[in-house]
């Protein structure tokens, strides 16, 4: 497994974690639900993606679905 994996499927976790300490957080994710996020990290222009659900986020380094909004 490549270090970036680890790095990501470990940043996932916590942002999920940090996520479940609001009782609130699946009423936060709704609107997002089914939407996916680009954010390109600058210094090394690599692209993560933020793929909402109702009750969570899931990155990666791909996305099958349109990407409804860029942050860099």
């Amino acid at each position: 497994m490549a270090v970036q994996t680890i790095l990501l499927d470990v940043l996932q976790t916590a942002l999920n974690q940090l996520l479940n300490l609001d009782n609130n957080h699946a009423l936060l994710l709704a609107p997002l639900n089914g939407k996916v996020v680009e954010i390109t990290v600058l210094p090394f222009q690599e692209r993560l993606y933020f793929s909402v659900t109702d009750d969570r986020i899931s990155l990666s380094r791909h996305s099958l679905a349109p990407v409804a909004a860029r942050l860099s």
